[in-house]
């Protein structure tokens, strides 16, 4: 979600009385899901197959459990994971138009495990 959208439910949020969203999500069993979808959000899979998505302006995906994968569709967004599991990363422009998409795996040589990394240049980068 764009940053002043994020920044308009808030507001809309707070005028209703409503609880705003958490910040992530964890997925501990089979084939579960955690997505955190708010501003710096953070999501983690540590399940069996399980998936974390972060969409949100500079979220932030985890895969540490056994076959999960990290997605990070949000703008200055990021992945890690442990060896074994995918990292699906995406590029976005600031108005959030999407400029660069790639998929890895961690193998330990050329993906590190437990490390961030992030699409800049349409480049796999770490940091």
């Amino acid at each position: 979600m764009a940053p002043e959208l994020i920044h308009l439910n808030r507001e809309r949020m707070k005028r209703r009385g409503d609880k705003p969203p958490s910040k992530g999500g964890t997925s501990r069993k089979s084939n579960g899901l955690a997505s955190a979808d708010t501003e710096n959000g953070a999501a983690t899979a540590s399940g069996y197959s399980g998936a974390a998505t972060a969409s949100g302006y500079s979220g932030a995906a985890t895969a540490s459990g056994d076959k999960t994968v990290a997605l990070a569709s949000g703008y200055a967004g990021r992945a890690r994971g442990v060896l074994g599991t995918a990292l699906f990363l995406t590029e976005r422009a600031e108005d959030w138009t999407i400029l660069a998409a790639e998929a890895v795996i961690v193998d330990g040589k050329t993906i590190q495990a437990d490390t961030w990394y992030t699409l800049r240049g349409g480049k796999v980068v770490a940091f």
